[in-house]
């Protein structure tokens, strides 16, 4: 495995890591308020829209483990593009439907996706793209022919 691609893949990994430690805290926070809303508030939210967060947290420390695990694996070429590729298009399909998707008046994404508050947007604006971006650009490095004698395929 070049060089190149070890660190594309271990940006891959600290882009997800990052986001699902992130999506742990908003999980927990959620939690929290809806268990004891401060004095004269209330939640507009229920526990089934923290689920989605609890499933998307799941997801994002899973994709964290599958791209170590290529990592670690050291097995370029076609077969670590197309696990790079399918999680990648997996990850964005989520991530559009989770964030841009706007469909008929009912959906099922809650709306606290959409708004938590202003450093939810920040996070997602960096973070969800940039794992997009970091996945493609691992899976082309992935499907790159090895260049030096100590490349080469296992």
């Amino acid at each position: 495995m070049t060089t190149a691609l070890r660190r594309i893949l271990g940006l891959v990994i600290a882009a997800y890591g990052a986001y699902a430690a992130f999506l742990l805290v908003e999980v927990l926070d959620f939690l929290a308020l809806l268990r004891a809303p401060p004095q004269g508030m209330h939640a507009t939210y229920d526990i089934v829209d923290v689920a989605f967060f609890m499933v998307e947290f799941i997801v994002c420390g899973l994709l964290a483990l599958v791209f170590l695990t290529l990592r670690l694996a050291g097995r370029p070429g076609w077969p670590l593009a197309a696990a790079c590729a399918a999680l990648t298009l997996g990850r964005a399909c989520l991530g559009w439907y989770l964030y841009l998707h706007i469909g008929p008046a009912e959906q099922i994404t809650p709306f606290i996706y959409k708004d938590a508050n202003a450093f939810s947007g920040m996070a997602r604006m960096i973070f969800v793209p940039g794992q997009v971006v970091l996945g493609v650009i691992a899976t082309v490095i992935g499907a790159r022919r090895p260049r030096s004698a100590g490349d080469q395929r296992l």
